[in-house]
């Protein structure tokens, strides 16, 4: 028999416990001491939780004995969470925080398909042991002294856009400033036909940056298009080489494979340091990943050609 939805709304929730074994939704509510409980052993299929327009104060999230909080999808939206912790948490499919603001908040498993956060603010939030597939951080969140220390992001997709992060801790990470850029032998650049010398890569790359790949000058101040005799930033830069989806500045070997996709979309021809990019997974024309470039010219003017 499966186990009933519970609504909870404009409910004070004090030191309550409330057991997540199908759908759970919270609208308006607040609480200090909540304890949300999933009973791993009888839960309904579909089980999910929804945190809306809800204020939490020191809130727990526990499974059962060494079994994790375990649910479909959780959505925390326009809500305040302060003080939390998740010793094992796992969101099998999507875990939001949308619109939000959690602050002192310590996820010590964090386990889903998908992490999305949009539109909110994170502070003093940790990370730690992400088994994720994707970070997805949309609608300019903000992350203020988070932790992701020695979390291993390298095979995650980070599509980080143009998130402000202050303060953040990745020591240990691929995003860690202070990490080594593994070198990129010569034979990988002349097999997928890049151009170079023993300082520089030459290749190509659009103009425009997008949302998940920004730009910005050496103060950090986003840049709307790159211009000849001008050096550009990536405002985050990933070592991982075994992930194409991670921050940086992709280029390409040739005009033609530069990623434009507009009509008249400029093509630029730029340079980098060796020791400024790496190479991203395996494509199909191995796309390279910079962290500071130099725009040489003006290449072309892309024409786009649906192909029928």
């Amino acid at each position: 028999m499966s186990n009933q939805n519970k609504t909870y709304k404009k409910a004070t929730l004090n030191s309550s416990t409330i057991l997540v074994d199908n759908c759970v939704r919270l609208k308006r509510c607040v609480g200090t001491g909540t304890v949300f409980n999933t009973n791993s052993t009888n839960y309904a299929l579909g089980t999910e939780l929804h945190i809306e327009h809800t204020e939490l104060n020191n809130v727990k999230f526990e499974g059962i004995g060494t079994l994790p909080f375990l649910v479909q999808h959780t959505k925390i939206s326009k809500s305040k969470i302060t003080e939390g912790s998740a010793a094992q948490y796992s969101s099998q499919y999507d875990f939001v925080i949308d619109s939000s603001r959690i602050k002192k908040m310590k996820f010590g498993n964090l386990q889903t398909r998908r992490l999305i956060i949009s539109n909110s603010i994170l502070e003093n939030v940790g990370f730690k042991d992400l088994n994720v597939e994707r970070i997805l951080m949309e609608n300019h969140p903000i992350l203020v002294k988070c932790n992701f220390k020695n979390t291993n992001l390298r095979s995650i997709d980070l599509l980080l856009g143009e998130t402000r992060f202050i303060d953040c801790n990745f020591e240990g990470t691929c995003l860690d400033p202070q990490a080594p850029v593994p070198a990129v032998a010569d034979d990988l650049l002349t097999k997928y036909g890049y151009s170079f010398d023993s300082e520089y890569i030459y290749g190509y790359m659009t103009s425009l940056p997008t949302y998940y790949m920004p730009f910005c000058d050496a103060k950090g101040m986003k840049l709307p298009h790159a211009m000849p005799g001008t050096t550009i930033f990536a405002p985050m830069f990933s070592i991982s080489t075994e992930n194409t989806w991670h921050p940086g500045i992709n280029i390409s070997a040739a005009p033609e494979t530069a990623g434009a996709n507009k009509d008249n979309q400029q093509v630029v021809k730029v340079k980098v340091k060796r020791t400024n990019m790496v190479t991203a997974a395996d494509s199909k024309f191995r796309v390279f990943r910079c962290k500071e470039l130099e725009i040489v010219e003006v290449a072309s003017y892309y024409k786009w050609e649906e192909k029928k």
